[in-house]
């Protein structure tokens, strides 16, 4: 029944990235709908967004963010204005998700320059990109060391990156815990837009390209770890 509104799209007579641009705004607006149902039932408090995200949607980023919650995908997707995102291969591929993937124009996983091509191509649409470093969920405590994609993608590519600094007081919906175990105080999500990262000149001058993307990557950990360090209460 949900898929519906996406199958229906993909018989109406428009372009192909045209339909996408318009199944985005479903997902958008789905999600939208589902953060102010959670805000109405009294799970969490109304996010708190903080920096200027609509002074940078002219141009495409890579909006790379951290991920305590299970929820981080929907609450950012339903904040930025038209933003693809790279899935699983296993849901690309899926009978029930995959019609909708496929419908909203999302990123397959693939394997290096198919998914760097992919992606630049997303970018020369005007898309910008989520990515989350870390490659799944946050442990309890602290931030699971980045994986290098992102940073692949930045040299191979010719997006910036916008640092997003999520946080969620208290903890909630972590990836060992049932999507039911609900935290008796309500909880208090916050987006943070970062400044755009400029990669230092050290490390742009450097020619090895794996090495290149392993100090990036660092610089990258480092950055968020200092950020989220710094938000949380004295």
């Amino acid at each position: 029944m949900a898929c519906g509104p996406f199958l229906l799209l993909q018989i109406i007579p428009f372009k192909k990235h045209k339909k996408q641009l318009y199944a985005r705004g479903m997902i958008r607006l789905t999600f939208q709908s589902f953060v102010a149902l959670m805000t109405f039932l009294g799970l969490i408090h109304k996010p708190i967004i903080k920096g200027k995200p609509n002074k940078i949607i002219n141009k495409p980023f890579i909006y790379a963010a951290n991920h305590p919650s299970l929820i981080d995908v929907v609450l950012l997707a339903s904040i930025l204005p038209d933003a693809t995102c790279i899935v699983k291969q296993d849901y690309w591929d899926n009978f029930f998700l995959g019609g909708v993937i496929k419908a909203v124009g999302y990123i397959p996983n693939t394997d290096g320059p198919e998914l760097v091509a992919a992606c630049q191509k997303a970018f020369d649409r005007g898309l910008s990109l989520m990515i989350f470093p870390e490659g799944t969920r946050s442990p309890e405590s602290g931030m699971l060391p980045f994986k290098r994609g992102t940073a692949r993608l930045l040299f191979g590519s010719r997006a910036n990156i916008i640092p997003v600094i999520i946080t969620c007081k208290p903890r909630a919906l972590m990836k060992h815990q049932k999507w039911y175990e609900i935290p008796k105080e309500k909880v208090q999500l916050a987006i943070h837009f970062m400044p755009q990262i400029k990669v230092p000149d050290l490390i742009e001058s450097e020619t090895s390209m794996p090495k290149k993307a392993r100090l990036l990557t660092s610089y990258m950990e480092k950055y968020f770890r200092e950020q989220i360090e710094a938000l949380q209460p004295a």
